[in-house]
């Protein structure tokens, strides 16, 4: 008989052999298997006893790779889209929508259906001009059009605003609030230093600890070029799950149904980029991050004509009362900006 077709139980009584007459040489000689094979099942009954020298029922193998067929749909779909976007910029698309699917899978995909390459996938879109994408999802209806209360509704988003002679190329994340007007804005020099969400954490998660303020809606104004930056790891899983706000993706054609972020974000252009960057001053990446800063907080803390009677921080301090935050726990720093409203 062979090993691999011998019972637990036989197996068991081969070792027994080999330990009444002490000799393992004799015993694998006799009932026809090697040492390799003995030493073998010796180990696993060893660990587990009998039970481990069942014999175990070949696994089907595991395949990571292998792409549901209404995902494969779905991408194929997207390529009549946009067919210039290759493997990774349809990875990140994709996951933004919610597929569960890695970079690999699409490429396997694009390669199974001869879609690797960019001329491959726009003559495949324009012999296919009849199908249409069901990806494209429409933000026209938005879930809430208009924020109630501080944290009800946030919106964030990343721009490239420019290259300019001493400072060089500049990157643009904001955090905005929709009921107060509160905002964070970060910049960068590099892409490759944008952190989103470790940013996100930093200040609005900070935010919303310290005055006991509840984020409800996320929105991200999803701009193809920047998707990358908010999906590339799990990140935001771990955020959303911790702070249980809903979340979803505006398309840049539907920024006009968020009047109060595009005002402030047209406040930004012309009273800090415009006026700043024409003053000798500012001749370095650092002086620029430094001035905004200010110009920031000065927007957040002091009234402007450009704002409602009430600043965003009244508002938001009201906010943190009506949540019963004890103002003598807040940080010392946020006390002495407050006292000056």
């Amino acid at each position: 008989m062979k090993p691999e077709f011998m019972s637990a139980y036989y197996k068991y009584m081969i070792l027994r052999h080999a330990l009444k007459i002490n000799n393992i040489a004799v015993t694998c000689k006799v009932f026809g298997i090697s040492r390799t094979t003995f030493y073998k099942w010796l180990a696993a009954y060893k660990s587990a006893g009998i039970a481990a020298l069942e014999i175990k029922t070949p696994r089907k193998p595991n395949m990571p790779n292998k792409v549901d067929p209404k995902i494969e749909e779905d991408i194929l779909n997207y390529v009549l889209t946009y067919p210039s976007d290759g493997p990774k910029r349809i990875y990140y698309e994709l996951k933004s929508e919610g597929y569960e699917i890695g970079e690999t899978g699409v490429f396997n995909v694009l390669k199974r259906n001869s879609l690797t390459k960019k001329a491959q996938r726009i003559a495949y879109a324009k012999n296919n001009l009849i199908r249409k994408s069901n990806l494209t999802t429409s933000n026209a209806d938005l879930p809430v059009s208009s924020a109630m209360y501080p944290g009800h509704v946030v919106v964030q988003k990343l721009d490239f605003v420019g290259s300019f002679d001493g400072i060089g190329k500049v990157y643009q994340y904001s955090i905005f609030d929709l009921y107060s007007g509160w905002c964070f804005v970060k910049i960068y020099s590099k892409k490759n230093e944008i952190d989103v969400w470790d940013y996100f954490e930093l200040k609005l998660g900070y935010l919303m600890r310290t005055l006991n303020i509840e984020l409800k809606w996320l929105y991200t104004i999803k701009n193809k070029a920047y998707l990358p930056y908010f999906v590339k790891n799990d990140r935001f899983n771990e955020l959303q799950q911790h702070f249980g706000f809903e979340h979803i993706y505006i398309m840049d054609e539907h920024m006009d149904l968020l009047n109060p972020f595009n005002t402030y974000q047209t406040y930004l252009m012309s009273e800090f980029y415009k006026k700043v960057l024409e003053t000798s001053e500012i001749d370095s990446f650092l002086k620029l991050e430094r001035a905004l800063n200010r110009f920031v907080r000065n927007a957040n803390f002091k009234r402007e004509k450009q704002f409602d009677q009430e600043t965003p921080a009244q508002i938001i301090l009201a906010c943190a009362k009506a949540n019963n935050v004890d103002l003598e726990t807040l940080p010392i720093w946020l006390m002495a900006l407050l006292d000056n409203l």
